[in-house]
């Protein structure tokens, strides 16, 4: 028994000697960090240090440009972008030709929490659009404007070219109507074809005089566009032939397709953060764009454009 006891207990001791020896070892060898870098850094400011250049490209060296080399950076993209402070003389025009492309299809019937207090997207689209049009006339009392709305892959053209802010709002207010009746879901709405909506403008707008500007503002929602061609090879060699310009407002995100329309043909690209961005996108179209090279066409017999003076004259009673 006291063997066995002895032997039991040498046993547990030699145990908890290897045991403390285990320990030893570990203690004297480094612990596996498996945390990240990344998960150390504070995430909270990091959009802060993001800067972008004239074109929207991120700046990866910002931050390590000197102030007086950010100071000119600044200067300078400010004096391409904003025109009115830039010593260029710009030309408007007095007659406007624009058609408003509406994206009614599902992807608008989703509720944005970064745009209340609408239910959908659809609904800040429609009643922006009602706001534009009179705005739209007040800034441009000889233009012309229609609506085009895209639902279901294809394009309706739900006002033509006029001069009538009623008969716009009466539509709009319909459409409304219409479309917040039929509700939201994955079944409804159907797919957004960017393509056809340009089409269908751009039919139109080819009938429009050459002497006033032809323009397509499309408000989109679509992160996505189902087109039956090649937006690119077909539809922008027309766009460029016949002097449209091309600009997009995105409730979403910014769909590479539309900026490259908007680039090619001289047009505006821009996505909104929130409720007052976007009323400043879409009102800030309200205004005449100046005029570019772009306008003329390709057309070699189409006329140049050209600021000059018109001699009028007015009948004056002679005696006799």
């Amino acid at each position: 028994m006291l063997t066995a006891a002895g032997s039991t207990i040498s046993s547990s001791a030699a145990g908890a000697a290897s045991a403390t020896a285990g320990q030893d070892g570990a203690a004297q060898q480094p612990m596996r960090d498996t945390s990240h870098a990344w998960e150390a850094v504070d995430g909270s400011s990091m959009w802060t240090d993001v800067q972008e250049d004239a074109d929207g490209n991120i700046l990866t060296n910002y931050s390590q440009l000197s102030l007086a080399a950010q100071i000119r950076q600044r200067r300078h993209r400010l004096a391409a972008t904003d025109l009115a402070r830039s010593s260029k003389r710009l030309v408007r025009h007095m007659l406007r030709h624009v058609y408003l492309v509406l994206d009614c299809s599902q992807w608008s019937r989703e509720k944005d929490p970064a745009l209340p207090p609408a239910r959908m997207r659809l609904e800040t689209t429609l009643n922006l659009a009602s706001d534009f049009v009179n705005e739209y006339y007040d800034q441009n009392p000889l233009g012309h404007l229609g609506v085009v709305l895209c639902k279901d892959g294809e394009a309706e053209m739900l006002t033509a070219l006029g001069g009538s802010p009623k008969k716009h709002k009466l539509a709009i207010g319909a459409a409304l109507v219409t479309e917040m009746a039929k509700g939201g879901g994955p079944s409804v709405g159907g797919e957004f074809s960017l393509q056809n909506g340009i089409e269908v403008a751009g039919r139109s707008l080819g009938y429009a005089p050459r002497y006033g500007s032809r323009e397509i503002i499309v408000i989109t929602s679509a992160l996505a566009t189902c087109d039956p061609g090649d937006i690119l090879g077909e539809t922008l060699p027309r766009l460029l032939h016949s002097g449209i310009r091309v600009s997009t407002v995105s409730l979403q995100a910014e769909l590479h397709i539309c900026t490259k329309l908007a680039e090619a043909t001289g047009g505006l690209a821009g996505v909104c953060m929130d409720t007052r961005h976007l009323r400043d996108l879409v009102m800030g179209h309200a205004v005449p764009p100046p005029v570019n090279s772009l306008e003329n066409g390709t057309d070699d017999n189409a006329p140049q454009m050209i600021c000059e003076f018109v001699t009028m004259g007015f009948p004056s009673r002679e005696g006799g």
